[in-house]
Formats: C-alpha cells, sequence, structure tokens
C-alpha cells in the first residue's frame, strides 16, 4: 500500500465556518475524508458562555469532523487586540489537538490570517498554506508551512517576488459534478442539438461580487431578448444597492432566477442550459481575472462555456473568450451561438472539456497535494 493509500490524519484550518454554502476548503475536506481522517477546525468562538463543540456533518463519511473551539475572551478582542487574540487562538488549538489528536500529518491552511498569527504552534509532519482569494492589503509573510500552493496565478507571482516558494495548482471538481459528468448519457453522444427556437443561457454562482460585470450581463439580456437566462445560487439582498441590483434583473422578461441549489441538482439544471456565462471585470487589485473556480463545473457539463477573459485558460481553445478587457464582445458571442446552434455540436470540443474536468476533480487535487507535500511514499 503506497502512502496516497493509508489513512492519514489531517487538520484543515478554515476562515469560515461549515453551512450549506459548500466552497474549496470542504470540498476538499469531503474529499481527503474518503480515505483519511479529517478534522474541519472552523473560526473559534468568543466570549464566556459557549463551549467548544465537534461533531459529523455528514453520516456518509464519518473520518470527518467539524471542530469549532472557544476562547474565553471578551467578543471585542478579536477586533481591537488581533495580535493577542490569535496567540490565544493558536495557544488553545495547540492545547486541544495535542490532548486529543496527538499526530498529525498534514495541517492546511486556507488563509486563516483574521484567527492564526502562523502554524508555528501546530504539530505535523507537513504543513501547507493554501490562500485562494488575492485580497490587495494582504501581502507575502511566513505562515510557518514546507509547502505554499494557490489558485490564483497573481498570488504565486506575490509571493515569489517577496522570496517565498509558492506554487500553482488549479481548482478541484466537486463529486456531484463528476458523478453528472460520467454518468449522463449526453456526454456519450455526438448529439447535443437544441430542438427549441429560444436559447438557454445559464450563470451560476453570487451576482453580487464586486466584479461582476453588470453592465454587459445587461447588455447580452437586453440585445438578446429572445434567448433565456437563467441564473442559479440567487440569494436575498444583503443591502440597498443589491437590492437594486436583484430588482433589475428581476424586471428583464427573459431573466429566470433561482435560488441557491445543492450541487447535485445545480449539477444537473446547468445541464439544462445551452450555453453557460462567466461575465467578470477585473479591479486588478482584489480580482485579476487569471481564474475562477465555476469554469470547471461549467466545462464538466460540456455545454459551450462564452466568457470574459480568464488568463488560465488561454492555452485551451475549448471555450469562446472574450479578449482582454473587452466584455462587449459577449453580445456578439451569444449572437454568433444563436444564429447557428450547430456550434453547440462540437463533439470534440465537448469531449476535451469534460476530459479536463473530470482530470481536475477534488481526489486528483487530494493526491497532488500528498505528492508535492511528500506524503505519498
Amino acid at each position: 500500500m503506497t502512502g496516497a493509500d493509508r489513512s492519514k490524519r489531517i487538520l484543515i484550518l478554515s476562515p469560515q465556518p461549515w453551512d450549506h454554502n459548500l466552497i474549496s476548503k470542504h470540498h476538499y475536506a469531503r474529499a481527503l475524508a474518503k480515505k483519511n481522517e479529517v478534522i474541519f477546525m472552523t473560526p473559534p468562538t468568543v466570549g464566556f458562555s459557549q463551549r467548544s463543540s465537534i461533531y459529523t456533518p455528514d453520516p456518509s463519511l464519518p473520518q470527518l469532523r467539524v471542530l469549532t473551539l472557544h476562547i474565553s475572551l471578551p467578543d471585542r478582542a478579536r477586533f481591537y487586540v488581533k495580535r493577542f487574540f490569535k496567540t490565544m487562538n493558536e495557544w488553545v488549538s495547540a492545547r486541544w489537538l495535542n490532548r486529543n489528536y496527538r499526530e498529525v500529518d498534514l495541517v492546511i491552511d486556507f488563509g486563516c490570517y483574521n484567527q492564526l498569527n502562523n502554524l508555528h504552534a501546530f504539530s505535523a509532519r507537513k504543513k501547507l498554506f493554501f490562500p485562494v482569494d488575492d485580497i490587495e492589503q494582504i501581502q507575502p509573510q511566513d505562515r510557518g508551512a514546507d509547502l505554499l500552493l494557490t489558485v490564483s496565478t497573481e498570488i504565486q507571482r506575490k509571493y515569489q517576488q517577496a522570496g517565498l516558494p509558492m506554487e500553482f495548482i488549479n481548482h478541484g471538481l466537486a463529486e456531484d459534478f463528476v458523478n453528472q459528468a460520467t454518468e449522463n448519457s449526453s456526454l456519450k453522444s455526438t448529439d447535443n442539438s437544441v430542438s427549441r427556437k429560444t436559447l438557454r443561457v445559464g450563470y451560476s454562482g453570487n451576482i453580487y461580487i464586486p466584479y461582476l460585470d453588470k453592465e454587459v450581463l445587461l447588455s447580452c439580456i437586453r440585445s438578446h431578448v429572445d434567448c433565456e437566462f437563467h441564473f442559479f445560487g440567487v440569494a436575498e439582498p444583503l443591502n440597498q444597492a443589491e437590492r437594486a441590483w436583484l430588482d433589475l434583473l428581476k424586471g428583464e422578461k427573459n431573466v429566470f432566477l433561482n435560488g441557491r441549489q445543492k450541487p447535485s441538482k445545480l449539477a444537473a439544471s446547468l445541464q439544462q442550459m445551452d450555453v453557460l456565462l462567466v461575465c467578470y471585470k477585473p479591479d486588478y487589485r482584489n480580482y485579476h481575472g487569471e481564474n475562477t473556480h465555476k469554469m470547471l463545473e461549467y466545462l464538466s457539463t460540456g455545454k459551450l462555456v462564452v466568457s470574459s477573459h480568464i488568463s488560465y485558460y488561454e492555452r485551451f481553445n475549448f471555450l469562446w473568450m472574450a479578449e482582454k478587457d473587452k466584455n462587449t464582445q459577449l453580445v456578439d458571442l451569444i449572437d454568433r451561438v444563436k444564429r447557428d446552434h450547430a456550434i453547440l455540436n462540437d463533439h470534440v470540443r465537448r469531449q476535451h472539456q469534460v476530459e479536463f474536468a473530470l482530470a481536475n476533480s477534488y481526489e486528483q487535487r487530494c493526491n497532488e497535494i500528498f505528492k508535492r507535500a511528500g506524503l505519498d511514499t
């Protein structure tokens, strides 16, 4: 049995809680828990009346446990004495782990800047620092890790310029999309024809993100009133600006808004679309248009992807991508598909993109991490 097959104990440090909104760190936890023991540590609670808790969120994955530690400090401590709060969190975490899990093979820090100073307090065979989102105010720093990985080429560049050995790793494809891509019979067929006259354009994800190109998105909707635009994952607005944007979309007769869906349902919903749309406008501070996790989900469906410029995917020819900073081209790209539905039947393109997506499953990512960390032997 190789090291990659042998069960390991893995501690995941997450800046987000475990809830219905599963993102990369949660998908990694689930993928790793199939063959390993995983402790998913959320941000601590603070105050004088709560207690630490640990539970199993999914009975089908008994080796996955979610841990929330409690720190007996005033709640305002996390904001007004940040370094002391982080030091206390490190001390409480290390003490709890030493008492309950003395041997840990791998610690993964997914960017817990607000919870931890660094990883020096944690004992493990290997320590991995894995920042996902590039935030302008966060500068390169030594987190006490043996390996540094990121899905962002901009984060990679920033760290490498500072002399820190940051390596790139792509996003992963969640299990429900892997299953859909593998089992759906339409992907094995050369026929992807559209029998109806109305083209369905799908968009999945947060419609309130600051780098969504709202102006071009509206132009696509209003320039193609004979197309249906389906939005998946629409949440309730949190402020007046979000409410105004939501109301604007609701006012378009060819827009259909769908709430948050479980990954399995979302995978099936996207399969009903003809075209899948990415429409981002980088601010070149917090987002540089270099990658997006939704791309693998889109590609796994075999549907044509029409996208604003995503630098990582420049090397591939299985999606239609606008030139850099020329998002208005998306209107014309949709028009080309609308005029010639046969474009959707490109079997070679579909096979290439599905094969690429499946080669980037979270299971594959986990094997790659073990190899890079030297835990596969």
